[in-house]
């Protein structure tokens, strides 16, 4: 979790039990969840060069 949404969800209590409940909300709100597809989507777009090199280095040929 990037460190400034850890540090809203310290400030409003999420790291406590009465706080779990609104970060657990956030986990699987339609929006968010959207929201943080698109966004892991795009990234991935960007960085396929970088994904294949890594898998291709990684995995062993047939």
């Amino acid at each position: 979790m990037p460190r400034g949404m850890r540090a809203l969800m310290g400030a409003i209590g999420a790291a406590e039990a009465t706080g779990a409940a609104l970060a657990s909300y956030l986990l699987f709100e339609p929006g968010f969840c959207t929201e943080l597809t698109q966004l892991g989507e795009r990234d991935t777009l960007i960085q396929a060069d970088a994904i294949r090199r890594f898998v291709d280095a990684h995995v062993p040929a047939p």
